[in-house]
């Protein structure tokens, strides 16, 4: 049941992605809030329930959006394992640590969408990365940073509460 819940919040910040911030182009990026639901998740969740989740959510995705079917996966479940070592490393509940994670998810996200591109589909220009990766991760640290203050209790009621 827990799992079945972090699932459905993850769904409805899926829904807020594409039907809303999908719109919202700064820079040439957009917030990916399934991104940082993963990284919040890698921070405050156990290892089976954020690899499930992440992997769930990755395949409704996929799904949903007429892009490279499977690249969400590997990019979010990358995602989680990196995450999930900087929490261990980091132990400490500060802004710039988060802030670290959200960067750290972006880079991960970034890297593996262009690497990919570049070996199987269009190659896209370096200098169009950079700017494609500073806006991503300007957009993502500041929707992380807003998200996580109100995900946080959610998450701690969903564990300790439902069984």
């Amino acid at each position: 049941m827990k799992k079945i819940a972090i699932i459905a919040i993850g769904l409805l910040l899926i829904i807020i992605q594409l039907s809303i911030t999908n719109k919202l182009n700064i820079f040439g990026a957009r917030p990916d809030f399934l991104l940082v639901y993963v990284v919040i998740m890698g921070m405050y969740l156990d290892n089976k329930t954020n690899y499930i989740s992440a992997v769930v959510l990755a395949i409704v995705f996929d799904s949903l959006i007429s892009a490279k079917f499977g690249i969400s996966l590997l990019i979010l479940v990358t995602t989680t394992y990196v995450v999930k070592l900087f929490v261990d490393l980091l132990h400490e509940e500060k802004i710039w640590s988060r802030a670290l994670m959200f960067f750290t998810g972006t880079l991960i996200s970034t890297l593996l969408y262009f690497a990919l591109n570049q070996i199987f589909f269009v190659p896209v220009g370096y200098g169009v990365f950079f700017d494609v990766l500073l806006a991503k991760s300007v957009l993502n640290i500041g929707a992380g940073l807003i998200l996580t203050p109100a995900l946080r209790p959610v998450f701690n009621h969903i564990m300790k509460n439902w069984w």
